[in-house]
């Protein structure tokens, strides 16, 4: 079985953003039709902790009905990014 975590933040205090969370649903609608058949999770703004992420990401991942060959756990996220000191932007 196909499964999507798919995250979109607008509300960042210091920088908030627009179209993230639009952005995340179109995904998420788009990943719904027939032809491509994920069973979505969407985490916006205040759901979209990090703990709330990495739970659900452990929980599908880690599921018997998502082991076996084909299956796919996509992740899409929408939001602010960073890079951590020391990387560069591709290892953010």
């Amino acid at each position: 079985m196909n499964k999507a975590v798919i995250v979109g933040i607008d509300t960042y205090a210091d920088a908030p953003l627009f179209g993230c969370v639009n952005d995340a649903q179109d995904v998420a609608s788009c990943l719904s039709l027939g032809q491509y058949d994920f069973d979505s999770l969407v985490l916006l703004n205040g759901r979209a902790t990090r703990a709330n992420i990495l739970r659900e990401l452990n929980q599908i991942a880690y599921s018997e009905e998502h082991q076996g060959q084909g299956s796919i756990l996509l992740f899409y996220f929408a939001g602010h990014g960073q890079v951590r000191p020391g990387g560069t932007p591709g290892d953010a």
